[in-house]
């Protein structure tokens, strides 16, 4: 199962570019985000968390809906760890669980179990940054 987190806004870089809108909906070439993450998992279940008061457009549901994403709203004052915790307690998951944040974009990517995966910063971006005991 993947879990793809995306339940707060985009940073304000991005509000003022796109409205206000969640990650995994930023416009990539002619698609959304969500549309290229989805690919890379087409086997598995794909969840997608997005904030309780975001509305979905009629465009988007379909897509959505032919991609097989599973849709769950979570409260967007809780933090991403609480927020993950929550998705994992409503879903019942109890197997492996793969989780990509919304914002990340991979062409091809291979998971191992118990992996995480790291890069270098290439873009001013408000990252969460790693000490080398994996601390942020």
């Amino acid at each position: 199962m993947l879990l793809i987190t995306s339940a707060k806004y985009s940073s304000a870089d991005f509000t003022l570019e796109f409205g206000k809108i969640v990650p995994s909906f930023l416009p990539l070439g002619n698609k959304r985000l969500y549309e290229y993450q989805a690919k890379l998992f087409q086997k598995e279940k794909i969840v997608l968390s997005l904030p309780e008061s975001f509305k979905i457009s009629h465009y988007d549901l379909k897509k959505l809906e032919e991609l097989n994403i599973e849709l769950i709203f979570v409260d967007e004052n809780l933090s991403l760890g609480e927020s993950i915790v929550y998705c994992i307690n409503a879903l019942n998951i109890n197997k492996k669980l793969s989780i990509l944040h919304g914002d990340t974009f991979f062409q091809n990517l291979r998971l191992q179990n118990d992996s995480l995966c790291i890069t270098s910063v290439k873009e001013n971006y408000e990252w969460a940054y790693l000490d080398e005991e994996f601390n942020l």
